[in-house]
């Protein structure tokens, strides 16, 4: 497979704010007239600080009466405008512990100096001291390794939240690959929402330092931990933190198996509800259900940690040992055929990525149950799936660990690639009926691997796959009309106000009831 490149911040389906509406309302005006706050409009490009706080006091007033007066778009304007602003609040916070700091000797290197500067700012603020030791600890951290981010939350452009992904996921850079980071990351930061700017942190950050992920996973297990805790309700919750990737993927696995089991075996009870039953099976030593009372149960199922363009064609283990999977869990390995290695950070759709290690471990795993399946798709220089195919049958991890080419790695595993639709579509994949067929499916899971909605991180195969135009009027079933939605995107597709169109296959645009608009375009991870 070709090593897939990162988009520019902006570029891939995350494409916030590509296409403004022009609604002569939403253009009326300017910053200081309420239409300066539609979509694209003066107020609403308009960075943090004194002049936007005036503007959102003029706009929302003291009793916000005057809110009911403006347009859809107006209104999440304003309320865009109030994210800049608490953004640039938070920056205010952190800009001044910093200086504090500056001020106490030894506050980052002595833990009783930090502490007693925590005191004072807890007695001040009305926080708790730990609560102010760790934003002491960060407003350092930004000032000296993340200026660009600290300066992208005073324009109010990169949220506090964003800003903690950012710090997280660059902890164990060095000064010179993490102003780098920096620089990529403050700017990914204010057009990504969080879920894409930390898959696109750890891409980066595995870019500039490969073994960086690895050192801060092995200092966080230092960390390790099991806690119990009583609920508000009066339950009980039970969590292990900073365990070992692999087989904690195995392990969460094997619970959902257990889960469907207990419910094939007709016990009661919602999805949670089962998979706490069989949590405390496991812990309890409780037996399973009879043998074979799940066989097939599972079958079109769409669990929340799987999802790929193979759903039924993926590592997919029906034990339940250490070393099984289950439930169709899936992996997306971005493959180097000519080292027969990771090109990069695989990922597990539901989880998140994984380092070379966890990779491989998890790979062993899938070759050696006879369950496993393997899938291949080819990626083009501009990061987009070029073709894909299926292996047929049982292929242990010796079959693609070997060098080659990319071709040379088809023939190993016996796929027959079928290259995907791209610009004019030409309906060389189009099919009679409603439902596709599995060959067409993963066509559509390989170009769209997530939902394609904007922001959408739900792995493709536990989405609906949707006809844009209905079957009903179009009777077409092809690759430029099918896309995958989860439940939640395809339900607000179908409500009244919202539009969705396909104008080449993979791109998607979507447009709001306020007459906003939004393009997601095919993406590899």
């Amino acid at each position: 497979m070709e090593h897939i490149q990162e988009p520019e911040p902006g570029q891939d389906g995350e494409e916030l704010g590509s296409s403004p509406s022009s609604s002569a309302k939403g253009r009326r005006g300017g910053a200081d007239q309420p239409g300066g706050f539609a979509d694209g409009g003066p107020a609403d490009v308009l960075a943090a600080g004194p002049e936007l706080a005036a503007l959102l006091a003029a706009v929302a007033g003291s009793d916000g009466a005057t809110l009911a007066t403006l347009g859809d778009q107006e209104v999440l304007g304003v309320v865009a405008a109030g994210g800049r602003m608490a953004a640039w609040a938070a920056w205010v916070q952190l800009a001044g512990l910093a200086e504090f700091a500056r001020r106490r000797p030894g506050v980052m290197s002595n833990s009783r100096a930090a502490r007693e500067a925590a005191e004072e700012a807890a007695w001040k603020t009305g926080e708790t001291w730990t609560r102010m030791m760790d934003q002491l600890g960060r407003a350092v951290t930004l000032a000296r390794r993340l200026p660009r981010t600290l300066e992208a939350m005073r324009d109010g452009r990169v949220s506090d939240y964003k800003a903690r992904i950012i710090e997280a996921q660059t902890d164990g850079l060095s000064e010179m690959d993490v102003a780098k980071a920096d620089v990529l990351l403050a700017a990914a930061g204010q057009v990504k929402n969080p879920a894409g700017l930390r898959d696109f942190a750890r891409r980066q950050v595995a870019r500039l330092d490969p073994d960086a992920a690895t050192r801060r996973k092995e200092r966080a297990r230092e960390d390790a931990y099991v806690r119990v805790w009583q609920e508000d309700s009066g339950n009980a919750g039970l969590s292990a933190r900073q365990m070992p990737a692999a087989e904690a993927v195995i392990a969460w696995q094997n619970i959902e198996r257990r889960a469907l089991d207990l419910h094939a075996a007709g016990a009661e009870g919602s999805a949670g509800q089962l998979q706490v039953r069989a949590t405390l099976d496991f812990l309890l030593g409780r037996a399973a259900p009879g043998q074979g009372a799940c066989s097939g149960a599972h079958e079109g199922s769409r669990p929340d940690a799987g999802g790929s363009a193979c759903p039924d064609a993926q590592p997919a283990a029906r034990g339940g040992g250490r070393g099984g999977w289950a439930v169709n869990p899936v992996l997306l390995v971005p493959w180097d055929a000519s080292r027969g290695v990771p090109s990069g950070p695989a990922e597990l759709p539901g989880f998140g990525l994984l380092d070379e290690n966890d990779t491989m471990d998890l790979l062993r795993a899938a070759g050696d149950d006879p369950a496993s399946r393997w899938c291949l798709t080819v990626h083009g220089q501009d990061g987009a799936a070029a073709a894909h195919g299926c292996a047929p049958g049982r292929r242990t991890l010796d079959a693609v660990t070997g060098t080659g080419t990319a071709a040379g790695l088809a023939g190993r595993l016996g796929v027959r690639l079928t290259p995907l639709a791209a610009g004019a579509c030409q309906h060389a994949h189009a099919e009679p009926g409603y439902t596709p067929s599995r060959t067409l499916r993963h066509l559509i899971q390989a170009r769209n691997t997530r939902c394609a909605a904007p922001g959408c991180a739900q792995p493709a195969a536990a989405c609906d796959l949707d006809h844009t135009v209905p079957w009903q009027d179009s009777h077409l079933t092809c690759e430029c009309n099918l896309s995958p939605l989860c439940r939640a995107h395809h339900q607000i597709k179908q409500a009244h106000g919202w539009k969705l169109e396909q104008p080449e296959p993979g791109v998607l645009t979507w447009t709001s009831p306020s007459g906003l608009t939004r393009t997601v375009r095919p993406r590899s991870g």
